[in-house]
């Protein structure tokens, strides 16, 4: 999951929310990894998250969709893209 960071937001500020927002998330089954969570240097401030080891993609497709939802919420963030999801 990618999250495009909209011009004249600071990157850390939102950065830390996102990072706040994906802790307390309390739903992940509980044999997945938590997510990674990693700044990116590009032309546009990118954060990116890795949701890993669910054992059933379908759940994993459902609680990457959830965690897309709820930080395409947050204030600053113009974007969030998904990767590596095939269509089930």
């Amino acid at each position: 999951m990618f999250i495009f960071v909209e011009e004249g937001y600071d990157l850390n500020v939102v950065y830390n929310e996102v990072r706040v927002k994906v802790n307390v998330i309390n739903t992940f089954p509980k044999n997945q990894e938590r997510p990674q969570i990693q700044r990116l240097k590009g032309e546009q401030p990118i954060l990116r998250i890795v949701i890993t080891g669910a054992e059933n993609e379908k759940i994993a497709k459902e609680i990457t969709r959830k965690v897309r939802d709820q930080l395409a919420a947050v204030n600053g963030v113009n974007r969030v893209a998904l990767g590596g999801i095939r269509n089930l």
